[in-house]
């Protein structure tokens, strides 16, 4: 792990806008979820916090190259830990991911990973896999109603036209669906490689993503338990922590 000059300034920087957003956090909730009701999520406004965000991620934007791209750092009133994005120009952040990373590497963990996500324009590639999945489940449904029109016209309800009919149009939709979440799937690991390429670029480590991805695994290792892999729209926390270790 490459040595950060100034983790220790990081460290207390975190430390102190951790309490700040902590005591701010009552008072702005119930302004905030009335200021955004039915506007989106609600959203937490603290300047020094996001102050702080801007800091951590510039570096990762310049060698991402976007760094003229004005990118915006939303705090999110959410205490979960997670963050997002969703559209090309802002990164979410949920107060939870904030409060509860331990250290400045983890949460600039994180925000290296949604950078990978803009890096690698996945927002407008999804919409693209939605819109020609939308056009493949038309054209499946058309076929399945054609089929079973036809079943209908022969007078028997049951008869084999029917059942293919409505194969027609349950088959397609469940591997439509699989197709969209494996596809989200390798979104999600080209955002992990693209986060610790821009880690290593800027010369800190990725120690923080591990310990993120660890603190998954730990704290779904029993809720997984006989989880379908194929229908996650992330790869499992274990299957991202073998990766990091490599």
């Amino acid at each position: 792990m490459l040595f950060d000059p100034t983790l220790r300034k990081r460290t207390s920087a975190l430390t102190a806008v951790t309490v700040a957003l902590a005591l701010a956090l009552s008072p702005l909730a119930s302004v905030r979820a009335e200021d955004h009701e039915n506007k989106g999520p609600p959203v937490l406004r603290d300047t020094e916090t996001e102050q702080l965000l801007r800091e951590y991620t510039r570096p990762i934007l310049r060698v991402a190259g976007l760094e003229k791209q004005n990118i915006q750092m939303v705090i999110i009133n959410d205490p979960s830990f997670n963050a997002f994005v969703a559209d090309g120009r802002r990164i979410f952040v949920n107060y939870g991911a904030i409060l509860k990373s331990e250290t400045p590497n983890q949460i600039i963990g994180v925000l290296a990973h949604e950078t990978g996500h803009l890096a690698g324009g996945h927002l407008a590639k999804l919409r693209e896999q939605l819109a020609q999945a939308q056009t493949q489940m038309i054209i499946a449904m058309l076929l399945g109603a054609g089929a079973m029109v036809a079943g209908a016209r022969s007078g028997n309800p049951n008869s084999g036209m029917a059942n293919v009919g409505a194969a027609a149009i349950a088959g397609p939709q469940e591997m439509i669906r699989r197709s969209l979440l494996s596809y989200q799937r390798q979104q999600e690991e080209n955002a992990d490689r693209a986060g610790v390429k821009f880690l290593t670029a800027t010369g800190q480590s990725a120690k923080g993503m591990y310990e993120t991805f660890k603190r998954f695994t730990d704290e779904s290792l029993f809720a997984a338990h006989g989880a379908d892999p194929y229908l996650q729209s992330h790869p499992m926390p274990a299957e991202r922590v073998a990766a990091l270790e490599g």
